[in-house]
């Protein structure tokens, strides 16, 4: 597949709103399974997401993941990458991840693509991406800095991706 990151540059607009709904439905269904299994990715930024020729999305590079009960090949309270794509909980104690931290990047995940070609994301001014004002206000609580007012699971938000 190409990466994500590679298909938008190739683009002179953003992604048809079916189509960001769509891939973030299938990032749902993986994290859902990893989270299910204590697995944390940490790092979900274009650069992470694969998508078929067919229009499958792979989520790759769990090189940064937080896995319950064991190492991982990142110290997890060293700080990862610094990326508009980071929760903020992660920059004290990259220890901090939860799945609702994988959820933050997923926001920002969207943003980018509903704002596409604006490259720089700009968290506070997302009210004004053109997408409808349900999946807005779905963005906003995905891009909340604090964890709990996230949605709480994938599978949650998978649920609301489905009523759009």
């Amino acid at each position: 597949g190409v990466r994500l990151d590679k298909l938008l540059a190739s683009r002179k607009d953003s992604l048809p709103f079916d189509l960001q709904i769509s891939y973030l439905k299938q990032l749902c269904i993986a994290l859902s399974h990893a989270h299910g299994r204590g697995i944390i990715h940490r790092n979900i930024c274009p650069e992470t997401i694969y998508i078929t020729r067919d229009g499958v999305v792979k989520l790759a590079d769990f090189d940064f993941a937080k896995v319950d009960g064991f190492a991982t090949i990142v110290d997890p309270s060293i700080p990862l990458i610094d990326s508009e794509f980071t929760p903020p909980e992660l920059y004290p104690d990259a220890s901090n991840a939860s799945p609702r931290s994988d959820l933050y990047a997923l926001g920002c995940l969207w943003l980018y693509m509903a704002s596409w070609p604006t490259r720089e994301l700009k968290i506070n001014n997302s009210q004004s991406v053109p997408i409808p004002q349900s999946a807005r206000d779905l963005m906003q609580s995905l891009l909340s800095h604090v964890p709990a007012k996230r949605p709480q699971s994938a599978n949650l938000l998978l649920k609301e991706l489905e009523k759009m």
